[in-house]
Order: C-alpha cells, then structure tokens, then sequence
C-alpha cells in the first residue's frame, strides 16, 4: 500500500464536514444540531436587543425544509476583501468557510451562543439545498446545493421588508439515519428561549397542504418535566443577578418538590447544558453558602439537594465550551466568580423572608432526619465494611492474629494482665518493642496528630488509617455497638512526649475513645501514662521524677541530669525502667466525661480551651 506525497489530500471547508461531520455535530442519527445552529444565530439577534418581532419558524413536511426568520439586522451584505486583494460575498464566505463570523470579539454581539464561527458552514455542508435571505437596505438571495453555491442575486428592498434574515434548508439524507428534525426537539428549544423572555412561533405546513400553529409559551419551572403529576411543591422562587459593568447576568430558579432526587438544567445564552459546567458549580456553591448562613446543621452540603429542582442559565460574553454541541460550560471559574457572592445573597434574602420561616424550618427539618437516617445506614455498612470485631474462642481465649499492620502483638492467649500502649511514632515503638514483656504488652505505634474526631463524621473517621488502626486492635466494635467483652486487653495506654504536641495527640486519641469506643472508657480499662521530665543516674541506678526537687543536689549543681522533650531520647534500659515497668510507671485513668457533648465542644474549640486555661489562671486576659 503506497504512502507517497500524492496521497497526502486537502479538503475544502465543506468536504471536510461532510467527511468527518461527527467532529462538528456529534451524533449523526438525525439531523437536529443543525436546526439548533441557526436558531442559535437567530436567538444571539434577540439576545443583542436587535430583534423587533419573535422568531419565526415554519417546518415544511412537503419538502421537508425547516425555515427559521429573525428579525434583527439581517446578516451582513456585499463583498469582503481577502487577504490576497481578491473579494468574495460575506453570505459566501460565513455559509463556506469554517472559522468565519462576527462573534470572535463584542464588537457585534455582547451575549452570543455562536462562538466558532463553524454553524452556518456545518449546516450549509449536511444540507442538500439551502436557501439564505439578508433582509437590509438591499434583499441578498444565495442559494447552495450539497454546500456549493449555485446562484445569488440581490436587489433593493422596495417592499420594505422587516430587516433580517432567513435561513431554509433541507438535511441530506445521505449524512443520516433520518433526514427529520423532531418537532418536540423543535417546541423543546423555542420553550427554553420562551421560559427566558425570548419569544418564538412555529407554523408547520402537513403534507396535506393544512396549516397548523403550536404554541411555544413557556415558564422556567416548564422546563424540569416531571413523571408524577402529583408531586408537591415546598417552595418555588425566580431570581436573577446581573453585572451592571458587562451587561452579563445568571438568571435561576429553585424550588423544592417530595421527592428525594434533584433534578435540573443548565444553560447558557440559551444553549442547553445537559453536562452543566461552570455556572452551575458556581451556583450550587452560593446556593450552599445562602444555606449555611440561615444556620442549617447536622447535615452535608448534599443534603440541600433532597428533592431539589433548579435551573441555571448564563448570559456571559467569555464562554468556551467542551466541544461544537456546546454540552458542558468549561468557562474558567475565576471569570464567573463574580456572581458568587451576588447569587448568594439573593438566594439568602429570599430563604430568610418572613413569610418563608415556616417552610424554611420544615425543610431544614427534613434535611437532618435524611442525614440522620443516612447515617444510620452509612454507619451499619462501612462498620462491616472497615470495622474488625474480636471473637474470642468456645474457651477464652484471644486469637493474637495479626489485625492491624503496623501492631506488634503480645502472645497471652488470655486477656488477663494484657495491655496495648498506642504511642507516638517509631521512634518511640521501636526500644518499647525491645523492651516489653512480649507475653502481655502490645505496641502500636501512630504517626503524628491522628483526626480529631469530635469534629468530623464517621465516613471521614473510618476514612483514617490511624482511627482505624486503634479500633480494630481493640476489637470491640464502635458506637453503641462497643462490647468489651470482646476487647483483646485489659488496658489501653496512651503513650506521648510531654510536650504540646504529644499533649495534642493525646487529646485526640482519648477523643477517639470516649466517643467510638465508650465502653473501653466506661470500664475503666483507658490510661495516660505520665512520662518524666527528668532522669538521671545515682550509682549507677536509674532514677526519674516530674520535680526538680527530686534531683540530688550535687547532681542538679553539676546538671548531671537530663530534661526530656521525647520518648525518643530514652534507651532501651529508660524506656523500660520508666514506661514499660508496671510497678514504678507514673500514669492515670481517664473517666467517661460527665458531658460528652462538653467535652467534644472543648477539644473541637480553641476559645473553650482558652477559656479553661483563664479557668485554672494559667492564661489571663488583659483588657
């Protein structure tokens, strides 16, 4: 098979889209992206403030051509001088040239759908006959077949004929399944621009030459469909905002329904979205924002959806689009952002209406119940699904299998005099793991501030591998379901520097107890070991303390001592004298808080902790 410089082709404009039309219009199945590039041109007309009557549109099932008439100022007339000196009709050159119009700058349209300059080519390309009439101080005819012009003529506009233009073609049946175009695609596209103020009428002449008229009027809640007539609405509510400098705006519209599936549609300059994009991200984040600043809690931002319907349309001038069918807005967010704030306002003014308090309460109600129920079924699934529970055998004893990988196990086969020391790092699991009595003492070590998660959900929770490690080295299951009896030790000992650090960890971890694993706290089986400050050798025996005092003194006079900042700094024979020796180790029980809800508050809350430092007169306030 030859490969030479012969073989290499160049298209014309037209050759090209009827080679490759999927590139251009996407699915070729049937031809209705082409009724939607020129009504698309026509509504930009409108969209611009040029338009002096609705559009019209006439479906001829004779023919089978669609004709669409504006009445704006009538495409552009005369000839263009090229590049090469040469001049070519304008007509020409937009319906034969791809990259050719007048929507690349605002100079001619501020707000326009058209964007590549490649609509009136593509239609011209997949039509088998195509008719284009400027209607301005002159009537300029061009008539094309199969993408080639076959003749033009133009003439004075005696008539006076409203300034326009008209567009009528007939699909090539060759370039799809079914040369049609669905009428309800038709009424679909003319209700959306109706529902935004933009008006159309269709006429449709049957094959038996009768005459009949469908009517396009339509509202913005038209434009959601739904499958059960007798769904309820909570609340229903229009609004728009608008950039005074640009002229741009977001118009919108929300309402709630009994359903529990959101449903919308995105648009911009009346193009329909079915992907969303840009504008529609940047109004759910205002509409979350408007949400939260009523004062909505227990819930996640995708609560606010539950049974959710709205629509979002976008009159901007910088669109950019994923591909020529326009189906998903890729507009950078940093130009949209401008709205942010506005839309959330307006959304917050209308929620917080006196005379939506009682409607807005009962949605707020129903949101949590959703999230309390979600909950519920979240935590039963993701428990199983994460979650390791400690069956013990028909004897007692406690299976020492490997639960967690990074736990250095103990060997008793019975629980008794059992402990697991969950430290601070490596550095301080490595000489404990040396050094403990492996028969009883377990060590799992943790790497830096686990989540603290008095403050989080249980998805995020069980989402951490440290939370994750310590409860299934327990075995005990969580929540309500925690069951010591099935706990695999008789203690649990929280090990850390003495420092804010280790204090900060160790804050978080009896977190993680009191609220996932109560019954371990209840029981009395938690514990804070208290590491020393200082350690030094008197004869050669290791000694520590918490006090100065406690240092001989012609050791302290020498600082023959030392002020430990880590469990790091400790060898192997500290390590076991001060955190691993049961009779002289210096550590605490820690209760169940009286006040669960207290606690979290404290440890979730800077200015709690503060206030409990001003409390004690460690920090005071200077005014």
């Amino acid at each position: 098979m030859s490969y030479n410089a012969e073989d290499i082709k160049i298209l014309s404009d037209i050759d090209h889209v009827r080679k490759r039309k999927g590139m251009y219009i996407g699915e070729s199945y049937n031809p209705n992206h082409l009724f939607s590039e020129i009504f698309d041109n026509a509504l930009d007309e409108d969209m611009s403030g040029y338009a002096t009557m609705p559009i019209d549109i006439t479906i001829n099932r004779i023919t089978n051509s669609y004709t669409v008439r504006d009445y704006g100022r009538g495409l552009p007339q005369g000839d263009k001088i090229l590049e090469d000196g040469t001049s070519k009709s304008v007509i020409n050159i937009l319906f034969t040239e791809l990259k050719s119009g007048g929507k690349f700058d605002s100079s001619s349209y501020k707000i326009s759908g058209g964007l590549h300059g490649m609509g009136d080519c593509i239609v011209n390309a997949l039509s088998s006959s195509l008719i284009v009439i400027s209607y301005r101080d002159n009537t300029e005819i061009h008539r094309f077949e199969f993408g080639k012009e076959i003749d033009s003529e133009i003439y004075p506009n005696s008539d006076n004929l409203p300034l326009g233009t008209l567009v009528s073609f007939v699909p090539d049946k060759d370039m799809f399944d079914s040369d049609k175009i669905s009428t309800d695609f038709i009424v679909n596209r003319c209700k959306i621009a109706s529902a935004f103020g933009y008006k159309s009428r269709i006429t449709i002449i049957n094959k038996d030459d009768s005459i009949e008229k469908i009517s396009t009027e339509s509202s913005i809640n038209d434009l959601i469909s739904e499958d059960d007539d007798k769904l309820a609405t909570f609340i229903n509510h229009e609004g728009s905002v608008e950039d005074e400098d640009t002229g741009e705006s977001i118009k919108y519209a929300i309402w709630y329904t009994n359903d529990t599936s959101c449903r919308n549609k995105a648009y911009t300059n009346l193009l329909p979205n079915p992907q969303g994009g840009t504008h529609v991200t940047i109004f759910c984040k205002a509409f979350e924002m408007a949400w939260y600043k009523i004062g909505v809690k227990d819930i996640l931002p995708k609560d606010l959806y539950l049974g959710l319907r709205f629509v979002v349309s976008a009159f901007i001038s910088e669109t950019e689009f994923n591909s020529q069918t326009k189906d998903k807005l890729v507009t950078k967010r940093k130009y949209l952002e401008k709205f942010l704030e506005p839309l959330a306002d307006d959304i917050y003014k209308f929620l917080s209406a006196e005379d939506n308090k009682d409607i807005v309460n009962g949605l707020i109600k129903i949101f949590q119940e959703h999230r309390a129920s979600q909950n519920k079924l979240l935590a039963k699934k993701e428990i199983k699904d994460l979650i390791y529970v400690n069956e013990s055998s028909k004897d007692g004893t406690v299976r020492r299998k490997s639960v967690v990988t990074k736990l250095k196990e103990c060997t008793s086969k019975s629980r008794k005099d059992t402990e697991i020391i969950v430290c601070e790092g490596d550095s301080a699991a490595d000489p404990m793991v040396r050094c403990r009595d492996i028969i009883t003492q377990a060590i799992l070590p943790i790497r830096g501030k686990i989540l603290n998660v008095s403050k989080c959900d249980l998805k995020r929770a069980l989402g951490n591998k440290e939370v994750t490690s310590i409860i299934n080295a327990a075995g005990t299951g969580i929540l309500e379901e925690c069951d010591v009896s099935k706990s695999r030790y008789e203690r649990y000992i929280i090990m850390t520097d003495a420092d804010d650090d280790g204090l900060a960890i160790q804050s978080t971890v009896t977190s993680l107890f009191v609220n996932y694993l109560p019954g371990i706290v209840k029981a009395g089986m938690l514990y804070a070991a208290i590491p020393s400050l200082y350690g030094w050798y008197d004869k050669g025996e290791f000694k520590f303390s918490n006090n100065l005092e406690d240092i001989p003194n012609e050791l302290l006079n020498k600082h023959a001592y030392e002020r430990y900042k880590g469990l790091g700094q400790l060898n192997d024979n500290e390590v076991e004298a001060m955190l691993l020796d049961k009779e002289n180790r210096n550590m605490v029980r820690i209760d169940y808080p009286e006040d669960v809800d207290r606690f979290n508050e404290i440890l979730s809350s800077p200015s709690a902790k503060y206030d409990i430092l001003c409390s004690l007169g460690l920090v005071k306030f200077i005014e």
